[in-house]
């Protein structure tokens, strides 16, 4: 990259932080057994990420469309992925609003997430020693801004752009025009700028579709992430070339 980059931007699940232990259904699980119920959390990852997938089929962007609130939303994840897992509705029901209440609020916080090894020190170094503007872009509700405070990296950004909340989804271009936007930075100049994230049409090509410099984030410890470097190698060049395996490697592309 030859132009000066002046604005950074991040996705953030999965790219700046992931869940505690690397699983959402441990956390699922131990909520659950407050109220008798004895789940696998195995399981649980399995069902939620089918649940969650068919929650957002119908219920787009975390419920903005239709209306729901965030907590709205994610109270029909929860109630399907323990359907899911084989509780019984008549059981479920009567313990919903405390379990999933429960649940939406240790996702708010550094309980349920942990940050990268090399996160810290790479927002640390971007912005306090070389100066250059961060900023996050993901398709999050609002709680995302509480949990950049939990896990102490909200210092390092200039602005947090949520899908949830601006209403509009990556890889859509309006979301990405935002972002300079709030950056500073004028559409004539989106060289300056680089997006980095681990979904390769939101993230990667979303960025690239209005000429924004971008990397795709693969961690190596992730077995989804490693088939996709295999699969980006032999067709695709230009693709595996910009791949990156933890964020300390973007420094490479400055």
């Amino acid at each position: 990259m030859t132009t000066k980059i002046k604005l950074i931007t991040f996705d953030a699940f999965g790219t700046l932080f992931r869940p505690r232990n690397g699983k959402i259904g441990h956390l699922y699980a131990k909520e659950a057994a407050k109220f008798g119920m004895k789940l696998e959390g195995s399981l649980i990852d399995k069902k939620f990420r089918e649940s969650f997938r068919n929650v957002y089929k119908i219920y787009h962007n975390y419920g903005y469309d239709s209306g729901l609130s965030s907590k709205e939303w994610w109270s029909k994840v929860i109630e399907a992925t323990f359907i899911e897992a084989g509780i019984d509705k008549r059981d479920l029901l009567p313990i919903l609003p405390m379990l999933s209440t429960n649940i939406y609020k240790k996702f708010t916080t550094s309980e349920a997430y942990e940050l990268y090894d090399e996160t810290e020190y790479v927002l640390n170094e971007l912005h306090n020693v070389r100066k250059i503007k961060l900023g996050v872009i993901s398709n999050l509700d609002e709680r995302l801004e509480r949990i950049l405070s939990s896990l102490q990296i909200h210092q390092y950004f200039n602005f947090n752009l949520l899908s949830g909340k601006f209403g509009v989804e990556k890889p859509d271009v309006k979301i990405f025009k935002k972002a300079l936007e709030l950056g500073g930075i004028k559409e004539g100049n989106v060289k300056q700028v680089l997006h980095i994230g681990d979904d390769e049409v939101r993230d990667y090509q979303g960025a690239k579709n209005i000429g924004i410099n971008a990397l795709l984030i693969k961690r190596t410890e992730d077995t989804n992430s490693k088939e996709i470097i295999k699969n980006t190698q032999p067709n695709q060049p230009e693709k595996h070339h910009y791949v990156i395996h933890n964020l300390n490697e973007l420094f490479n592309y400055l």
